[in-house]
């Protein structure tokens, strides 16, 4: 029984792989789909899995919260636009309409009077959200501001050798980058 133990542990621990194995097979996954003739793919080095950080505001939820607060700053604007509408609709009864009765039509008068209280009615329930676009314009200006690192995922440096399209043998150096699951998200050639 104890044997059995034994055995099933050192099975899972042969059988797990590091993040930096995962990151090395991934990398070469990617290469061998990427590169014109993987069949002259040599490694040359690859340096240690490290972790990649970025500043706060790039992050994806800074993202998420700055569009949520974007959507925000429109309908203020929205409102604020239905506002101005507003006002040269009472402009023009003020104008028009009460001083000079006769200038328009009763039809043209009632439809008038009824769109400016529309407008006024809609400016009035929604004037809150012209207030809040200017706290969340504050608030986007606060998180561009931040220079806070925070954890992205990691990153391996990969030198290797290979053909190019002339048929050169080159080394090239890239940097890759993973999220959590060591899928890689994006690499950046060094050598350019």
């Amino acid at each position: 029984m104890k044997k059995n133990i034994f055995l099933v542990i050192f099975i899972c621990l042969v059988s797990c792989k590091s993040k930096e194995d995962k990151a090395k097979e991934a990398i070469k996954q990617f290469l061998f789909e990427n590169l014109h003739d993987f069949k002259s793919y040599e490694t040359v080095k690859f340096e240690k899995l490290d972790s990649a950080f970025i500043l706060y505001s790039k992050s994806d939820s800074a993202k998420i919260t700055c569009h949520k607060l974007l959507d925000t700053i429109r309908v203020g604007d929205s409102v604020f636009q239905k506002m101005l509408l507003y006002k040269n609709y009472e402009d023009s009864l003020n104008k028009f309409v009460y001083p000079f009765p006769i200038l328009l039509s009763d039809d043209e008068k009632i439809k008038l009077i009824d769109t400016t209280k529309f407008i006024a009615k809609w400016a009035k329930e929604n004037q809150h959200y012209f207030y809040e676009r200017y706290r969340c314009q504050k608030r986007i200006n606060t998180i561009d501001s931040i220079h806070e690192m925070v954890f992205k995922g990691y990153k391996m440096l990969h030198s290797y050798r290979c053909k190019t399209l002339g048929g050169n043998t080159r080394i090239f150096t890239t940097e890759f980058y993973f999220d959590t699951k060591m899928k890689i998200t994006g690499e950046k050639n060094l050598d350019d």
